[in-house]
């Protein structure tokens, strides 16, 4: 099974949007976290099932929460490129893959 890797601005992204949800109600951003736990587990057990969005980049979704999740698979682990809001046009994040 493949690891996950986050490229440092997918990091940043997902502290924005933790620290967002705490802002709103304590505890929203854990909650948060578990989904997107939840959705990058699912990508280790089965990387291939997620769209395709352009080339080698595919989008998860989370449950719960409206955000995408953009990765690749490559040869030794799953690199996540982009967590962002659903609102936002995924075409915006390509440039980082």
């Amino acid at each position: 099974m493949k690891e996950i890797a986050f490229t440092p601005q997918a990091e940043e992204d997902v502290k924005e949007a933790y620290e967002w949800y705490e802002e709103q109600k304590a505890g929203l951003g854990d909650d948060f976290m578990l989904c997107l736990e939840a959705v990058l587990k699912s990508m280790k057990r089965n990387s291939g099932i997620y769209q395709r969005i352009h080339k080698e980049a595919r989008r998860a979704v989370l449950r719960r929460f409206p955000y995408n999740v953009i990765y690749t698979i490559e040869e030794d682990e799953i690199v996540v490129h982009a967590v962002f809001h659903a609102r936002r046009d995924p075409r915006k994040f390509l440039y980082r893959v």
